[in-house]
């Protein structure tokens, strides 16, 4: 039986799928691919922060918009605006593939997510700061994360991110949770490793989240969203059309969408392909900028 002390530190570790990014840079294209597929967007922000935990915050090379989702989460369309800048490694992930590159998951406190990562045996690198000015009824606010830097080559499945959000009130405005396509909430993605096993149990070994077996499937559940691991054999039954670019990457990702016949003409409005299986229509990644969307009607 685990301890007082580890079971406190596993319970302030991250446990909620904050967010998935697709990276490109082509932002003009990346943002009216999402339009057209019945995403509000929010305003188009540029990052900035600290190249080095504990430096100084400055401007940064990539940019976004997000998709915000009134029952939690969101989707981020990360880009890359000047590569002369610091980029936090985006450019070099864009040689290999276009598509999705970020899994981000919330914690309550970076500190104590820190502390328990180090009780855990991980080395944290430190604590970092990000921040984007945001435009809202009462005018420019800065949008504050903390961010929890580890190892990258604990996580080549993705760009890992821990964070702590200190002003969420900017960023999941009223008038930015209606979307065409009726999202609600960010359920889920899938990765596409060789090792499926050993992917999700490192992930487990970082996150406040039980891994469960569905066949040939291993997923990562957490208190809000759930990590898919498989290998590439089953990404067509996870919803991904296409040649893989490459292992490991995440092929797709999941959102709540309660009226599939509203998804549907809207893409069939918009002259989007997609694919409908049982409760989920997919858009496939050679049309949503290299990741299968998936709509799902219902949560099980």
């Amino acid at each position: 039986m685990a301890d007082h002390a580890s079971t406190t530190a596993r319970r302030d570790l991250a446990n909620v799928l904050d967010h998935v990014a697709v990276v490109s840079s082509r932002p003009a294209a990346l943002f009216d691919c999402y339009e057209r597929m019945g995403f509000t967007l929010s305003p188009e922000t540029r990052h900035a922060g600290s190249v080095r935990p504990g430096g100084p915050t400055e401007p940064l090379g990539t940019g976004n918009r997000c998709a915000m989702f009134a029952e939690g989460g969101y989707l981020e369309l990360l880009a890359v605006f000047d590569p002369t800048l610091h980029c936090r490694g985006f450019p070099e992930r864009l040689e290999r593939y276009e598509g999705l590159h970020i899994l981000a998951f919330e914690c309550a406190d970076a500190v104590l997510a820190a502390a328990a990562l180090r009780t855990g045996g991980i080395a944290v690198q430190g604590i970092g700061h990000l921040e984007r000015n945001v435009d809202t009824p009462d005018g420019l606010r800065s949008a504050r994360f903390s961010l929890v830097r580890i190892d990258p080559g604990l996580t080549p499945e993705c760009h890992f991110n821990i964070l702590q959000h200190w002003t969420p009130e900017v960023l999941w405005q009223a008038e930015l949770v209606e979307h065409g396509n009726g999202a609600r909430r960010l359920l889920s993605a899938t990765v596409c490793v060789e090792a499926p096993a050993a992917a999700a149990a490192r992930f487990e070994h970082l996150l406040d989240a039980r891994i469960e077996r569905l066949g040939d499937t291993y997923r990562l559940s957490l208190r809000r969203g759930h990590i898919d691991f498989v290998r590439p054999e089953r990404l067509s039954a996870a919803g991904y059309q296409g040649t893989p670019p490459g292992l490991p990457f995440i092929s797709s990702f999941s959102v709540l969408a309660p009226d599939l016949s509203r998804v549907e003409a809207l893409l069939e409005a918009n002259g989007l392909p997609y694919d409908k299986q049982g409760d989920a229509i997919t858009v496939p990644p050679q049309a949503a900028m290299g990741a299968a969307v998936s709509f799902e009607g219902r949560v099980e």
